[in-house]
């Protein structure tokens, strides 16, 4: 790929880094399915990362309260169950 920007009398520089005030030129680079998986990927990385991260972080922190808390309730039912068939 480097060598067709080349023949065109680009340099890869420029293709990266367009001065300001110029126009930019549509290529090759700027549009297709390698655009949007970069794109996908970062906006999954950057707006979906954190916040999926802080609810699972808050899942995890709270599943063994929650075990106990469900542990206790059972042997509450099983206390209350045997107390009222006595």
């Amino acid at each position: 790929m480097p060598t067709e920007s080349l023949r065109k009398g680009h340099l890869p520089s420029e293709q990266c880094t367009p001065r300001p005030g110029e126009p930019q030129e549509e290529s090759e680079n700027t549009a297709g399915p390698g655009l949007q998986l970069i794109s996908g990927q970062t906006i999954t990385e950057d707006f979906g990362g954190a916040p999926l991260a802080g609810f699972l972080f808050v899942v995890a922190a709270s599943l063994p309260l929650a075990v106990n808390a469900g542990a206790y309730l059972v042997g509450t039912l099983v206390l209350l169950g045997g107390i009222a068939t006595a």
